[in-house]
């Protein structure tokens, strides 16, 4: 791959086009983790549980299976250990060229709360112990829809 390659990084590593990028362009670390995930894109009706492989704070590696394109917006719900749930919004990033139909999503346009909640979880994580129960102090009561801004 040529060094000067441009092509967008996503959570996962990888560029968009699914080749590894010339530059390493992710500003932090994965950690990786084994959690649902609620997930909703344009194209279904409802919130569907997925498993994300690793998180960051910059986005998250999840499995979605073949109904994704790069660049389709993206909801996710993460569920953090004291019950209480974060909106991550994004786009997907990259797709998965080997088989396993992982994804990569990139955050966008996350509420300075939003962030600061996300990084103690993902703290949390990094140090090997299990999410404090006050990472979160407010969040999205399950069943609750999402009101996209126009």
């Amino acid at each position: 791959m040529n060094p000067s390659d441009d092509s967008p990084k996503d959570p996962s590593g990888e560029a968009a086009s699914g080749k590894p990028a010339g530059r390493e362009r992710r500003t932090s670390d994965r950690i990786p983790t084994r959690t649902l995930v609620e997930v909703k894109i344009p194209t279904w009706q409802a919130f569907r549980s997925v498993h994300a492989v690793n998180v960051s704070q910059g986005g998250m590696r999840i499995t979605l299976g073949p109904h994704a394109r790069v660049g389709l917006p993206i909801d996710l719900i993460l569920t953090l250990p004291n019950s209480k749930r974060a909106h991550l919004a994004g786009e997907v990033a990259h797709l998965g060229g080997d088989g396993s139909g992982d994804i990569g999503v990139r955050f966008r346009d996350l509420p300075a709360k939003v962030v600061e909640e996300l990084d103690g979880y993902i703290a949390d994580l990094r140090s090997g112990h299990t999410p404090r129960g006050d990472t979160l102090t407010g969040g999205i009561p399950s069943g609750v829809l999402i009101k996209k801004k126009t």
